[in-house]
């Protein structure tokens, strides 16, 4: 069955400057010292910087994975009409072609179609069922829709969220587990992996 390989997945590089000011080669020869032989670049809400990381990849004989990190809300047109600030996480990678075609169009798209004066493309449900093919989909960190509603009303309201994700990317939709010492992710992780274990995700 060949080696067990951990793979760094959620990354944010200078492209997420409120998150990160991680140079992009600084973390792919890092990864590589460790062991590893692939990496993703998840930034949020765009991917600025994908030629320049596939480049790197490529020159320290890494794999590239191609990812962002959205904000979501459920319908962007009525957040931006209500000014409403509120959004989510959700990790997006691209699996093949298609996939990485989807995944620029949809961040394209949620800048030119939903823009949230000038602060952020949003992405909605919308968007999602548009350009889901060859796309696999993460709960992303502990700030997303499904751990949101578990931490604020409960297993049912998290689990019509997570559903809903779960048919859209059927198999292609994974949790995300966070270890930080914070106690909402802590709740967090409850309610993910109760709803991971009820649909086999």
């Amino acid at each position: 069955y060949g080696e067990i390989m951990f793979t760094h997945l959620h990354n944010h590089f200078i492209g997420s400057l409120s998150d990160s000011a991680l140079r992009i080669e600084d973390g792919i020869i890092k990864a590589k010292s460790l062991g590893q032989n692939a990496i993703a670049v998840t930034d949020h809400g765009e991917m600025p910087f994908l030629y320049e990381f596939s480049d790197v990849c490529k020159r320290h004989k890494m794999k590239p994975i191609f990812g962002v990190e959205v904000y979501f809300v459920d319908d962007a047109q009525i957040s931006i009409e209500q000014k409403d600030k509120g959004r989510f996480h959700i990790v997006l990678f691209a699996k093949n072609d298609i996939g990485y075609k989807n995944l620029v169009s949809l961040v394209s798209d949620s800048w030119l179609l939903n823009n949230y004066y000038e602060q952020r493309g949003l992405v909605d449900w919308k968007l999602l069922e548009k350009y889901h093919e060859g796309l696999i989909a993460s709960s992303a960190c502990f700030f997303n829709p499904v751990a949101q509603s578990y931490i604020k009303s409960g297993f049912a309201s998290a689990e019509k969220v997570f559903v809903r994700y779960k048919e859209i990317f059927e198999n292609d939709f994974y949790v995300e587990i966070g270890k930080h010492g914070i106690a909402d992710e802590e709740t967090s992780n409850k309610g993910l992996m109760e709803l991971a274990i009820k649909y086999s995700v």
